[in-house]
Protein backbone atom coordinates (compact mmCIF):
# COMPACT_ATOMS: atom_id res chain seq x y z
CA UNK A 1 0.00 0.00 0.00
CA UNK A 2 2.40 2.37 1.26
CA UNK A 3 4.86 1.55 -2.16
CA UNK A 4 1.82 2.44 -4.13
CA UNK A 5 1.20 5.66 -2.87
CA UNK A 6 5.23 6.15 -3.26
CA UNK A 7 4.78 5.31 -7.03
CA UNK A 8 1.79 7.59 -7.41
CA UNK A 9 3.32 10.15 -5.35
CA UNK A 10 6.38 10.26 -7.82
CA UNK A 11 4.04 10.09 -11.10
CA UNK A 12 2.13 13.00 -9.99
CA UNK A 13 5.38 15.12 -9.50
CA UNK A 14 5.97 14.08 -12.71
CA UNK A 15 3.02 15.44 -14.42
CA UNK A 16 3.20 18.61 -12.41
CA UNK A 17 6.41 19.16 -13.88
CA UNK A 18 5.15 17.99 -17.50
CA UNK A 19 1.93 20.58 -17.00
CA UNK A 20 4.36 23.23 -15.50
CA UNK A 21 7.09 23.21 -18.48
CA UNK A 22 3.27 22.75 -21.33
CA UNK A 23 2.05 26.08 -19.74
CA UNK A 24 4.97 28.53 -18.95
CA UNK A 25 7.73 27.36 -21.57
CA UNK A 26 6.39 25.01 -24.17
CA UNK A 27 9.48 25.68 -26.50
CA UNK A 28 12.17 25.36 -24.01
CA UNK A 29 14.58 22.36 -25.69
CA UNK A 30 16.52 21.64 -28.78
CA UNK A 31 16.12 20.44 -32.36
CA UNK A 32 16.94 16.60 -33.30
CA UNK A 33 17.33 16.34 -36.86
CA UNK A 34 14.83 19.03 -36.86
CA UNK A 35 12.05 17.89 -34.98
CA UNK A 36 11.09 20.06 -31.56
CA UNK A 37 12.04 18.31 -28.56
CA UNK A 38 10.51 20.14 -25.65
CA UNK A 39 11.24 19.84 -21.96
CA UNK A 40 7.38 19.38 -21.66
CA UNK A 41 6.95 16.97 -24.07
CA UNK A 42 10.50 14.94 -22.88
CA UNK A 43 8.50 15.00 -19.24
CA UNK A 44 5.38 13.81 -20.72
CA UNK A 45 7.56 10.63 -22.08
CA UNK A 46 9.15 9.83 -19.18
CA UNK A 47 5.79 10.04 -17.01
CA UNK A 48 4.14 7.74 -19.71
CA UNK A 49 7.07 5.43 -19.78
CA UNK A 50 6.90 5.08 -15.67
CA UNK A 51 2.71 4.59 -16.14
CA UNK A 52 2.89 1.84 -18.47
CA UNK A 53 5.16 -0.10 -16.29
CA UNK A 54 2.89 1.12 -13.05
CA UNK A 55 -0.52 0.12 -15.17
CA UNK A 56 1.40 -3.36 -16.84
CA UNK A 57 2.61 -4.17 -12.98
CA UNK A 58 -0.93 -3.71 -11.62
CA UNK A 59 -3.07 -4.92 -14.49
CA UNK A 60 -5.21 -2.32 -14.05
CA UNK A 61 -6.49 0.46 -15.65
CA UNK A 62 -9.89 3.08 -15.06
CA UNK A 63 -11.66 4.07 -17.96
CA UNK A 64 -14.05 5.75 -17.98
CA UNK A 65 -17.35 5.85 -19.93
CA UNK A 66 -17.28 8.86 -21.90
CA UNK A 67 -13.55 7.69 -23.09
CA UNK A 68 -14.15 4.55 -24.81
CA UNK A 69 -14.58 7.04 -28.27
CA UNK A 70 -11.43 7.96 -27.18
CA UNK A 71 -10.08 4.44 -27.35
CA UNK A 72 -11.40 3.60 -30.29
CA UNK A 73 -10.30 6.84 -32.04
CA UNK A 74 -6.61 5.88 -31.03
CA UNK A 75 -7.37 2.47 -32.24
CA UNK A 76 -8.68 3.38 -35.26
CA UNK A 77 -5.48 5.85 -35.96
CA UNK A 78 -2.98 3.09 -35.30
CA UNK A 79 -4.71 0.90 -37.87
CA UNK A 80 -4.97 4.01 -40.14
CA UNK A 81 -1.46 4.87 -40.16
CA UNK A 82 -0.02 1.10 -39.79
CA UNK A 83 -1.91 0.67 -43.21
CA UNK A 84 -0.15 3.81 -44.64
CA UNK A 85 3.26 2.83 -43.00
CA UNK A 86 3.14 -0.44 -45.42
CA UNK A 87 2.20 0.90 -48.40
CA UNK A 88 4.49 3.45 -48.31
CA UNK A 89 6.62 3.09 -46.04
CA UNK A 90 7.14 6.46 -45.03
CA UNK A 91 5.99 6.17 -41.81
CA UNK A 92 8.14 9.00 -40.43
CA UNK A 93 6.47 11.39 -42.48
CA UNK A 94 3.56 11.48 -40.76
CA UNK A 95 4.90 12.13 -37.43
CA UNK A 96 3.42 15.34 -36.82
CA UNK A 97 0.22 13.85 -36.77
CA UNK A 98 0.43 10.55 -35.55
CA UNK A 99 2.24 11.92 -32.06
CA UNK A 100 -1.12 14.44 -31.06
CA UNK A 101 -3.69 11.58 -32.65
CA UNK A 102 -1.94 8.64 -30.90
CA UNK A 103 0.41 9.38 -27.91
CA UNK A 104 -0.78 13.07 -26.45
CA UNK A 105 -4.26 11.39 -25.97
CA UNK A 106 -2.58 9.08 -23.58
CA UNK A 107 -2.05 12.09 -21.08
CA UNK A 108 -5.90 11.95 -20.48
CA UNK A 109 -5.57 8.48 -19.09
CA UNK A 110 -2.57 9.70 -16.97
CA UNK A 111 -4.58 12.79 -15.34
CA UNK A 112 -7.29 10.83 -15.18
CA UNK A 113 -5.89 8.49 -12.94
CA UNK A 114 -3.17 10.47 -10.40
CA UNK A 115 -5.59 13.04 -9.90
CA UNK A 116 -8.18 11.69 -7.36
CA UNK A 117 -8.75 14.49 -5.04
CA UNK A 118 -9.81 18.26 -5.14
CA UNK A 119 -5.85 19.17 -3.08
CA UNK A 120 -4.32 17.91 -6.06
CA UNK A 121 -6.34 19.49 -8.76
CA UNK A 122 -6.08 22.67 -6.57
CA UNK A 123 -2.22 22.41 -6.51
CA UNK A 124 -2.42 21.85 -10.34
CA UNK A 125 -4.93 24.87 -10.94
CA UNK A 126 -2.11 27.19 -9.01
CA UNK A 127 0.31 26.25 -11.70
CA UNK A 128 -2.33 27.54 -14.47
CA UNK A 129 -2.99 30.19 -12.95
CA UNK A 130 0.30 31.26 -11.93
CA UNK A 131 1.23 30.36 -15.56
CA UNK A 132 -1.28 32.72 -17.26
CA UNK A 133 0.21 35.41 -15.62
CA UNK A 134 3.68 34.74 -16.32
CA UNK A 135 2.86 34.20 -19.67
CA UNK A 136 0.82 36.98 -20.24
CA UNK A 137 3.12 39.46 -18.32
CA UNK A 138 5.60 38.11 -20.24
CA UNK A 139 4.12 38.51 -23.83
CA UNK A 140 3.61 42.76 -22.86
CA UNK A 141 7.40 42.81 -22.13
CA UNK A 142 7.38 41.73 -25.63
CA UNK A 143 5.33 44.30 -26.69
CA UNK A 144 6.55 47.39 -24.64
CA UNK A 145 10.90 45.83 -25.79
CA UNK A 146 10.75 43.50 -28.87
CA UNK A 147 10.36 39.79 -28.78
CA UNK A 148 13.94 39.61 -29.56
CA UNK A 149 15.31 41.91 -26.50
CA UNK A 150 13.71 39.52 -23.79
CA UNK A 151 13.95 36.25 -24.87
CA UNK A 152 16.32 33.61 -23.47
CA UNK A 153 17.18 30.59 -26.05
CA UNK A 154 16.90 26.95 -25.02
CA UNK A 155 14.18 27.95 -22.38
CA UNK A 156 11.72 31.01 -23.85
CA UNK A 157 12.72 29.74 -27.67
CA UNK A 158 14.07 26.66 -29.13
CA UNK A 159 17.74 26.64 -28.70
CA UNK A 160 18.54 25.84 -32.49
CA UNK A 161 15.63 28.16 -33.66
CA UNK A 162 17.24 30.83 -32.12
CA UNK A 163 20.95 29.87 -33.07
CA UNK A 164 20.14 29.15 -36.31
CA UNK A 165 17.81 32.53 -37.65
CA UNK A 166 19.34 34.69 -34.54
CA UNK A 167 17.76 37.46 -32.49
CA UNK A 168 15.48 37.78 -35.11
CA UNK A 169 14.08 34.45 -35.24
CA UNK A 170 10.66 35.06 -34.65
CA UNK A 171 9.87 37.03 -37.76
CA UNK A 172 10.73 33.54 -39.79
CA UNK A 173 7.53 32.12 -37.83
CA UNK A 174 4.81 33.39 -39.41
CA UNK A 175 4.62 36.08 -36.66
CA UNK A 176 4.12 39.02 -38.79
CA UNK A 177 5.36 41.21 -41.61
CA UNK A 178 7.67 43.52 -39.67
CA UNK A 179 9.70 43.75 -36.27
CA UNK A 180 7.25 47.05 -35.62
CA UNK A 181 4.06 45.14 -36.24
CA UNK A 182 5.25 41.76 -35.03
CA UNK A 183 2.78 39.12 -32.49
CA UNK A 184 3.55 38.57 -29.45
CA UNK A 185 4.73 35.10 -29.20
CA UNK A 186 4.75 34.67 -24.89
CA UNK A 187 7.11 31.69 -24.01
CA UNK A 188 5.09 29.96 -27.22
CA UNK A 189 7.42 31.40 -30.22
CA UNK A 190 3.81 31.49 -32.43
CA UNK A 191 1.38 34.40 -31.82
CA UNK A 192 -1.70 32.38 -33.42
CA UNK A 193 -0.31 28.89 -31.12
CA UNK A 194 0.24 31.16 -27.76
CA UNK A 195 -3.74 32.62 -28.76
CA UNK A 196 -5.05 29.32 -28.62
CA UNK A 197 -3.43 27.99 -25.76
CA UNK A 198 -4.53 31.67 -23.80
CA UNK A 199 -7.98 30.85 -24.99
CA UNK A 200 -7.90 27.15 -23.56
CA UNK A 201 -6.51 27.94 -19.70
CA UNK A 202 -8.06 31.31 -19.31
CA UNK A 203 -11.42 29.88 -18.73
CA UNK A 204 -10.07 28.03 -15.70
CA UNK A 205 -8.22 31.09 -14.46
CA UNK A 206 -11.58 33.17 -14.36
CA UNK A 207 -14.04 30.70 -13.56
CA UNK A 208 -11.54 30.12 -9.78
CA UNK A 209 -11.89 34.05 -9.23
CA UNK A 210 -15.27 33.87 -9.92
CA UNK A 211 -16.51 30.87 -8.08
CA UNK A 212 -13.75 32.38 -4.57
CA UNK A 213 -15.26 36.17 -5.28
CA UNK A 214 -12.04 37.08 -6.17
CA UNK A 215 -13.00 40.40 -7.95
CA UNK A 216 -9.82 42.27 -8.16
CA UNK A 217 -8.20 39.34 -9.68
CA UNK A 218 -10.89 38.81 -12.04
CA UNK A 219 -10.90 41.90 -13.36
CA UNK A 220 -7.48 42.13 -13.78
CA UNK A 221 -6.85 38.79 -15.22
CA UNK A 222 -9.63 39.86 -17.70
CA UNK A 223 -7.43 42.85 -18.95
CA UNK A 224 -5.20 41.18 -18.81
CA UNK A 225 -6.53 38.33 -20.97
CA UNK A 226 -7.94 40.57 -23.46
CA UNK A 227 -4.47 42.68 -23.95
CA UNK A 228 -2.77 39.35 -24.73
CA UNK A 229 -5.28 37.82 -26.80
CA UNK A 230 -5.56 40.73 -28.96
CA UNK A 231 -1.81 41.49 -29.22
CA UNK A 232 -0.87 37.71 -31.04
CA UNK A 233 -2.81 39.45 -34.14
CA UNK A 234 -4.90 36.15 -34.72
CA UNK A 235 -8.07 37.37 -35.92
CA UNK A 236 -9.12 33.33 -34.57
CA UNK A 237 -8.05 34.17 -31.43
CA UNK A 238 -9.82 37.78 -31.80
CA UNK A 239 -12.92 35.46 -32.38
CA UNK A 240 -12.36 33.56 -29.33
CA UNK A 241 -12.20 36.78 -27.07
CA UNK A 242 -15.66 37.57 -28.62
CA UNK A 243 -16.68 34.04 -27.96
CA UNK A 244 -15.39 34.00 -24.48
CA UNK A 245 -17.36 37.36 -23.44
CA UNK A 246 -20.07 35.70 -25.33
CA UNK A 247 -20.38 32.44 -23.15
CA UNK A 248 -19.12 33.30 -19.80
CA UNK A 249 -19.86 36.71 -19.06
CA UNK A 250 -23.70 37.51 -21.38
CA UNK A 251 -25.43 34.52 -21.13
CA UNK A 252 -24.41 33.22 -18.00
CA UNK A 253 -27.79 33.48 -15.48
CA UNK A 254 -26.97 35.41 -12.97
CA UNK A 255 -28.86 35.26 -9.49
CA UNK A 256 -28.34 37.16 -6.65
CA UNK A 257 -27.93 41.13 -7.13
CA UNK A 258 -24.38 41.23 -6.52
CA UNK A 259 -23.40 38.95 -9.45
CA UNK A 260 -25.52 40.63 -11.41
CA UNK A 261 -23.46 43.89 -10.78
CA UNK A 262 -20.67 42.20 -11.19
CA UNK A 263 -21.72 41.04 -14.57
CA UNK A 264 -22.32 44.41 -15.28
CA UNK A 265 -18.82 45.73 -14.47
CA UNK A 266 -17.25 42.83 -16.76
CA UNK A 267 -19.43 43.34 -19.57
CA UNK A 268 -18.38 47.21 -19.30
CA UNK A 269 -14.16 46.24 -18.15
CA UNK A 270 -14.39 43.93 -21.78
CA UNK A 271 -15.73 47.47 -23.84
CA UNK A 272 -12.90 49.48 -21.83
CA UNK A 273 -10.49 46.85 -22.60
CA UNK A 274 -11.17 46.69 -25.91
CA UNK A 275 -11.63 50.66 -26.73
CA UNK A 276 -7.78 50.79 -24.97
CA UNK A 277 -6.22 48.06 -26.93
CA UNK A 278 -7.29 49.87 -30.20
CA UNK A 279 -6.69 53.38 -28.97
CA UNK A 280 -3.28 52.77 -27.87
CA UNK A 281 -1.73 49.49 -29.29
CA UNK A 282 -1.08 50.17 -33.05
CA UNK A 283 -0.44 46.68 -34.13
CA UNK A 284 -3.56 45.73 -33.57
CA UNK A 285 -4.95 48.47 -35.28
CA UNK A 286 -2.46 47.89 -38.12
CA UNK A 287 -3.78 43.86 -38.08
CA UNK A 288 -7.35 45.55 -38.57
CA UNK A 289 -7.38 47.90 -41.00
CA UNK A 290 -5.02 46.26 -43.35
CA UNK A 291 -6.63 43.33 -43.16
CA UNK A 292 -9.38 43.02 -46.83
CA UNK A 293 -12.37 41.15 -46.81
CA UNK A 294 -11.47 38.77 -48.80
CA UNK A 295 -8.90 37.90 -46.60
CA UNK A 296 -11.24 37.52 -43.78
CA UNK A 297 -13.76 35.51 -45.39
CA UNK A 298 -10.97 33.28 -47.24
CA UNK A 299 -9.38 32.36 -43.36
CA UNK A 300 -5.87 34.12 -44.88
CA UNK A 301 -6.00 31.07 -47.95
CA UNK A 302 -7.57 28.68 -45.46
CA UNK A 303 -10.85 27.71 -47.42
CA UNK A 304 -9.09 27.79 -50.79
CA UNK A 305 -7.35 24.99 -49.03
CA UNK A 306 -9.84 22.77 -48.05
CA UNK A 307 -11.91 23.69 -51.74
CA UNK A 308 -8.93 22.74 -53.35
CA UNK A 309 -9.10 19.16 -51.06
CA UNK A 310 -12.50 18.53 -51.42
CA UNK A 311 -11.97 18.56 -55.59
CA UNK A 312 -9.07 16.82 -55.91
CA UNK A 313 -10.38 13.74 -53.76
CA UNK A 314 -14.09 14.14 -55.76
CA UNK A 315 -12.21 14.13 -58.98
CA UNK A 316 -11.50 10.05 -58.51
CA UNK A 317 -13.36 8.12 -60.88
CA UNK A 318 -13.03 4.96 -58.70
CA UNK A 319 -16.28 4.66 -56.69
CA UNK A 320 -14.95 2.10 -54.30
CA UNK A 321 -11.36 4.01 -54.16
CA UNK A 322 -13.65 7.50 -53.33
CA UNK A 323 -15.86 6.17 -50.88
CA UNK A 324 -12.44 5.07 -49.05
CA UNK A 325 -11.06 8.67 -49.61
CA UNK A 326 -13.65 10.08 -47.98
CA UNK A 327 -14.44 8.26 -45.39
CA UNK A 328 -10.50 6.90 -44.13
CA UNK A 329 -9.10 9.52 -45.70
CA UNK A 330 -7.29 10.24 -48.90
CA UNK A 331 -3.71 10.15 -47.49
CA UNK A 332 -1.98 6.46 -48.54
CA UNK A 333 -5.08 6.19 -50.53
CA UNK A 334 -4.97 8.22 -53.28
CA UNK A 335 -3.34 11.07 -54.76
CA UNK A 336 -4.62 14.79 -53.01
CA UNK A 337 -3.98 18.20 -52.99
CA UNK A 338 -4.74 21.12 -51.15
CA UNK A 339 -4.77 21.40 -47.36
CA UNK A 340 -5.85 23.78 -44.68
CA UNK A 341 -3.03 22.68 -41.95
CA UNK A 342 -4.43 24.85 -39.12
CA UNK A 343 -7.91 23.88 -39.78
CA UNK A 344 -8.61 21.04 -37.14
CA UNK A 345 -11.43 18.81 -39.44
CA UNK A 346 -9.30 20.21 -42.78
CA UNK A 347 -6.21 18.13 -41.63
CA UNK A 348 -8.29 15.71 -40.06
CA UNK A 349 -10.45 14.64 -42.88
CA UNK A 350 -6.86 14.17 -45.49
CA UNK A 351 -5.40 12.01 -42.59
CA UNK A 352 -8.21 9.97 -41.32
CA UNK A 353 -11.01 10.75 -42.95
CA UNK A 354 -14.87 11.07 -42.10
CA UNK A 355 -14.69 8.24 -39.25
CA UNK A 356 -11.52 10.15 -37.74
CA UNK A 357 -13.54 13.64 -37.43
CA UNK A 358 -16.29 11.99 -36.25
CA UNK A 359 -14.86 9.65 -33.33
CA UNK A 360 -13.01 12.88 -32.46
CA UNK A 361 -15.05 15.27 -32.60
CA UNK A 362 -17.25 12.64 -30.51
CA UNK A 363 -15.49 12.94 -27.93
CA UNK A 364 -15.24 16.10 -27.22
CA UNK A 365 -18.73 16.50 -27.23
CA UNK A 366 -19.40 13.30 -25.62
CA UNK A 367 -17.13 15.52 -22.16
CA UNK A 368 -18.70 18.28 -22.71
CA UNK A 369 -22.27 16.45 -21.74
CA UNK A 370 -20.47 14.58 -19.27
CA UNK A 371 -19.12 17.51 -17.30
CA UNK A 372 -22.30 19.01 -17.36
CA UNK A 373 -22.49 22.89 -15.54
CA UNK A 374 -22.77 22.42 -11.55
CA UNK A 375 -19.03 22.16 -10.67
CA UNK A 376 -17.08 25.59 -11.60
CA UNK A 377 -14.12 23.51 -12.80
CA UNK A 378 -16.28 21.39 -15.45
CA UNK A 379 -17.96 23.88 -16.26
CA UNK A 380 -14.32 26.38 -17.00
CA UNK A 381 -13.36 22.87 -18.50
CA UNK A 382 -16.28 22.53 -20.56
CA UNK A 383 -16.19 26.38 -21.60
CA UNK A 384 -12.48 25.69 -22.87
CA UNK A 385 -13.57 22.43 -25.04
CA UNK A 386 -16.44 24.49 -26.74
CA UNK A 387 -14.12 27.83 -27.61
CA UNK A 388 -11.40 25.36 -28.60
CA UNK A 389 -14.25 23.33 -31.14
CA UNK A 390 -15.41 26.68 -32.48
CA UNK A 391 -11.86 28.63 -33.56
CA UNK A 392 -10.52 25.33 -34.26
CA UNK A 393 -12.07 24.97 -37.45
CA UNK A 394 -10.03 28.14 -38.00
CA UNK A 395 -6.77 27.52 -35.97
CA UNK A 396 -6.67 24.90 -33.76
CA UNK A 397 -2.97 24.80 -32.67
CA UNK A 398 -3.08 20.80 -32.60
CA UNK A 399 -0.91 19.54 -33.93
CA UNK A 400 2.06 21.51 -32.64
CA UNK A 401 2.96 21.15 -28.91
CA UNK A 402 1.67 21.52 -26.38
CA UNK A 403 -1.83 22.33 -27.50
CA UNK A 404 -3.15 18.64 -27.69
CA UNK A 405 -1.71 17.76 -24.33
CA UNK A 406 -3.12 20.82 -22.46
CA UNK A 407 -6.39 19.64 -23.70
CA UNK A 408 -5.79 15.82 -22.91
CA UNK A 409 -4.65 17.24 -19.19
CA UNK A 410 -7.45 19.41 -17.91
CA UNK A 411 -10.11 16.91 -19.56
CA UNK A 412 -8.33 13.82 -17.59
CA UNK A 413 -8.64 15.58 -14.30
CA UNK A 414 -12.08 17.01 -14.54
CA UNK A 415 -13.43 13.67 -15.95
CA UNK A 416 -11.39 11.68 -13.01
CA UNK A 417 -13.00 14.17 -10.41
CA UNK A 418 -16.38 13.74 -12.03
CA UNK A 419 -16.27 10.12 -11.71
CA UNK A 420 -15.01 9.92 -7.96
CA UNK A 421 -17.70 11.84 -6.96
CA UNK A 422 -20.22 9.96 -8.73
CA UNK A 423 -18.84 6.58 -6.96
CA UNK A 424 -18.73 8.69 -3.91
CA UNK A 425 -22.69 9.41 -4.09
CA UNK A 426 -23.39 5.48 -4.71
Amino acid sequence: MNKTKENNGFLFNLLLITIFFNIWFPKAGIKISGIPLTAGTLFFLILLMFWILKKCKSKTLSVPKPANLLLLGIGYFVLKYIIIGLKSGEILSYVTYIIPLIVYPLMFFISFDLVDSDIKRNIIIKIIVHGFYFICLYALLQFFVGVGNCDIPGLTVNYNDYKEMGPTWYMQKANGMSEDNSKVVSTYQNGNLFGINLLLIYPLVFMLFKEKGKNRQLYISLILFIACAFLTLSRTCWLGIILFIFFAIVLENEKTKSSIIRKMVIIMLCLLSICFVFTYMPSVVNRFTNTNKEDWIGMSGRSEGIQTLAKSISSNNNIFTWILAWFIGPNGIVQYSGLAFEMLPAALLAQTGIIGIILLYSFYINIRRYLGKEKWFEKAVSLSILIWLIVGCIECGYWLPPTALNIFAIIGIATSLKCREEIKND
